[in-house]
């Protein structure tokens, strides 16, 4: 087995938590077009900016929300 240092083992930590965000999101958008239809590019790009606590506490709230502005109001919520 190959040594690995630390800096290589961070990067692999790194690129396993972008890939987990990544993957969270483009489960969120669809789900979301889904129940509303196209969202506001500013929406969608709200969403891209979540950290992944942040998405994975959206993937819980979805389906407490009623129509999109909640959506909107949510996120306007998380970034102050």
């Amino acid at each position: 087995m190959p040594y690995v240092t630390s800096i290589e083992r961070a990067g692999i930590r790194k690129g396993k938590a972008e890939g987990h965000q990544e993957g969270t999101i483009s489960v969120i958008l669809p789900l979301l077009k889904r129940r509303f239809g196209e969202l506001e590019p500013e929406l969608e790009q709200g969403i891209n900016a979540l950290s992944l606590k942040q998405l994975e506490e959206l993937s819980e709230a979805l389906l407490d929300f009623s129509n999109v502005a909640e959506v909107g109001a949510w996120l306007a919520e998380r970034k102050t």
